[in-house]
């Protein structure tokens, strides 16, 4: 099957760019800056923000705004940083110009669009929470949303196209390889799964689950989902053989 071809290419490319894969670890000092506060709730190699508009002051709302719009800069360079990486692998460029002139223009798109989704997902949270409608439902939304968008980074440093023609050539690019999608949305769940477990283990053992839980989120999950999600879109556009 296509998909495990790239499957297994995939775990190639995330071995031959560790150095790259390394610089996600920056990521914690983030994870740790965000345990120090109540409305931040980390776990299985996530950060959950829990805040409510009508009992928020200007000053708390900007301060949460903030720290999330810093932590996904920083986490939009270093996804960018790993697509290229694979890109660089897959179909040679001339790497000393793209990191001059382009990266960064990739990256501030990405998170750019990072930023919108974020947005659009605390406002609908907040609707539904406040209209009495389960918030379970608005998950199930995000979780549509979010895997029908999940091909936008690869398509911003691949396509090396606007922000609006990513959204839309993602769109085109998911509604014509669905099962490259669900593959990618399985092998993530699955993964997760496996972090849950481990964070619950060393929890359990060390009481130091979540931290843990992150390490490995930044070290392997996801770089690695990064890396087979651009070594299947590559492949599709027949990119690479």
């Amino acid at each position: 099957m296509p998909v495990l071809v790239s499957f297994g290419r995939s775990v190639k490319n995330y071995l031959e760019n560790l150095p790259t894969v390394l610089g996600f670890g920056l990521l914690l000092f983030f994870v740790f800056f965000f345990m120090q506060f109540s409305n931040f709730f980390v776990s299985s190699g996530s950060v959950f923000v829990f805040y409510s508009l009508p009992d928020s002051s200007p000053v708390s709302l900007g301060f949460v705004a903030l720290s999330v719009g810093v932590f996904l800069f920083f986490y939009s360079v270093f996804v960018t940083l790993m697509i290229f990486a694979v890109r660089n692998n897959l179909s040679r460029v001339k790497l000393q110009y793209y990191l001059a002139e382009k990266i960064q223009k990739f990256a501030f798109k990405y998170f750019v669009f990072l930023f919108l989704l974020s947005l659009f997902s605390f406002l609908l949270a907040s609707a539904f929470s406040a209209i009495g409608i389960p918030l379970g439902i608005a998950f199930f939304l995000l979780f549509f949303v979010y895997s029908a968008l999940m091909f936008v980074p690869q398509v911003i440093v691949v396509d090396e196209s606007s922000l609006v023609d990513s959204l839309k050539n993602n769109l085109e690019f998911a509604s014509k390889n669905f099962s490259s999608v669900a593959f990618v949305v399985i092998i993530g769940i699955a993964l997760v799964f496996v972090l849950s477990l481990i964070e619950f283990v060393f929890d359990y053992l060390f009481f130091v689950g979540n931290i843990f839980s992150f390490i490995l989120a930044f070290f392997f999950l996801i770089p690695f989902i990064e890396t087979l999600k651009t070594e299947i879109y590559m492949k599709k556009f027949t990119l690479i053989s």
